[in-house]
């Protein structure tokens, strides 16, 4: 008996669309399960000072006014009324405030008051530093 050697060439195919499936379902995965913030805190537009430092803010407390005329202390939204007692029982003896640029001037020295009431020694208003 003969036996027929003739070998059949198989074209060798590779089937990529399993592969495709696997690329997107991690790329759902990961647009989904990932979390974008924008950009934590308050947004205020400080006024521009020539003569300014740079302190640290985790030595302070930050008491941010935005043009609205709402009053945060420490990203924490409160009234002007209650800022008192805030200040009085965070113990902080220094303050930041953060006023935006189109505030009266009014409100920011109200702010100052309440600080200088509760005790604080040190209160430092924050600017944007201009280049000459």
């Amino acid at each position: 008996m003969r036996i027929n050697r003739r070998s059949r060439r198989m074209k060798k195919h590779l089937d990529l669309s399993p592969l495709i499936d696997i690329v997107f379902l991690l790329l759902i995965f990961f647009m989904l399960s990932s979390s974008f913030i924008l950009q934590p805190g308050i947004h205020v537009d400080l006024p521009r000072a020539l003569s300014s430092e740079k302190l640290n803010q985790r030595d302070h407390a930050l008491i941010t006014i935005t043009p609205n005329g709402n009053v945060y202390f420490n990203d924490n939204i409160l009234s002007i009324d209650h800022l008192l007692k805030v200040l009085l029982d965070s113990h902080n003896p220094s303050v930041i405030i953060q006023a935006d640029g189109r505030v009266a001037l009014s409100h920011v020295v109200q702010v100052w008051d309440i600080c200088r009431r509760a005790g604080i020694s040190s209160i430092s208003i924050a600017a944007h530093q201009t280049k000459t």
